[in-house]
């Protein structure tokens, strides 16, 4: 985890960053940067109406840097044709989309809801499209009751997806 601070604090781009240590050998880090062509462009590739890139991304000691996509089937599956310059992209899997039903089965209705509403605005979206006062509206709740749908339904999709 040193080496990796070590190199973040030499990048320009990086405004600020938290790391948490989960082992030995793994860690999240938040990183806030400024985004650079390359970064816009690779976003962009991975960035449809509905084929978005989910966290978290994994940085290998190489310099890769691995990461999922899902969106429909009917979605193109050659993400790499919008790869931008310089950028070596490898499909590893194409799945057949059991991976999204299964870290989603725990969802109360309500949470699936909010969920399903807020990517509909963008509220998942970088920069972000919406806040959780309009999924709240959209939704005809209170504004905290939607945070709190949208906390729980994250919250339960992340553990399942990694335990």
């Amino acid at each position: 985890m040193g080496r990796f601070t070590t190199i973040l604090d030499g990048v320009e781009q990086v405004l600020e960053y938290d790391v948490k240590r989960l082992s030995d050998d793994e860690f999240y880090c938040y990183i806030h940067n400024e985004t650079t062509a390359v970064d816009g462009a690779l976003f962009a590739a991975f960035t449809r109406e509905s084929v978005v890139q989910i966290s978290p991304i994994e940085y290998h000691d190489d310099g890769r840097a691995t990461f999922a996509v899902v969106g429909p089937s009917a979605e193109p599956q050659d993400p790499t044709a919008d790869a931008p310059p310089g950028i070596d992209l490898r499909v590893e899997r194409i799945g057949d989309g059991a991976f999204g039903r299964a870290v989603t089965a725990g969802l109360s209705e309500r949470q699936r809801a909010a969920a399903v509403i807020a990517v509909e605005l963008g509220y998942y979206d970088v920069p972000r499209r919406a806040s959780h006062e309009d999924v709240a509206a959209a939704l005809d709740c209170a504004p905290s009751t939607a945070a709190e749908h949208l906390r729980k339904a994250k919250l339960k999709v992340f553990t399942a997806s990694f335990s």
